[in-house]
């Protein structure tokens, strides 16, 4: 059997000067890295807000629930349950359910406000009545940066609604 061997003086297209060169030069590389660090810093900001997003709509939600839970238990037992903003979050209390609270995230603040005949009060507790119609309407607002979502507690139907703004 014949071996077969090439020189580097061989017909080869990488031996001929001719050839152009194959490969990336270093700035080519780094241009290509810049512009995909640009986009990944992009992407990045993006899902942080996001998530910070999805954290004031966790939060208020959470808040919600338990303002309903709360509401149902003061109808069921027949007595009135107390709201009250703390440090960092919420504390309800009552007769049966045992004490609810919540914490939201520290960018998150919240204010609590009763509605009276000269509009909305801001206050430090309420109470979240017995009666099938309430007549006490309040309002928690979170707030995170520019964005505030709001807890309502309607005073006729004794629901507790939510949305953005």
């Amino acid at each position: 059997m014949a071996k077969i061997a090439i020189s580097p003086g061989a017909d080869h297209p990488i031996a001929d000067a001719d050839w152009p060169t194959r490969g990336f030069t270093l700035f080519e590389i780094l241009v290509v890295l810049a512009i995909m660090g640009v986009l990944a810093s992009f992407t990045g900001l993006a899902v942080i807000r996001s998530i910070q997003g999805h954290q004031l709509d966790r939060t208020g939600q959470s808040l919600a629930q338990d303002m309903r839970r709360a509401r149902l238990a003061a109808q069921r037992d027949g007595g009135a349950y107390v709201f009250a903003l703390v440090d960092g979050g919420y504390v309800l209390r009552g007769f049966s359910l045992p004490e609810l609270s919540g914490e939201w995230p520290d960018d998150v603040s919240g204010a609590l406000f009763r509605q009276s005949e000269r509009g909305w009060e801001a206050v430090s507790m309420v109470h979240i009545p017995d009666a099938v119609v309430p007549m006490v309407a309040f309002q928690v607002r979170l707030r995170q940066g520019e964005r505030v979502y709001r807890i309502t507690f309607d005073p006729l139907s004794g629901e507790v609604a939510h949305a953005d703004g």
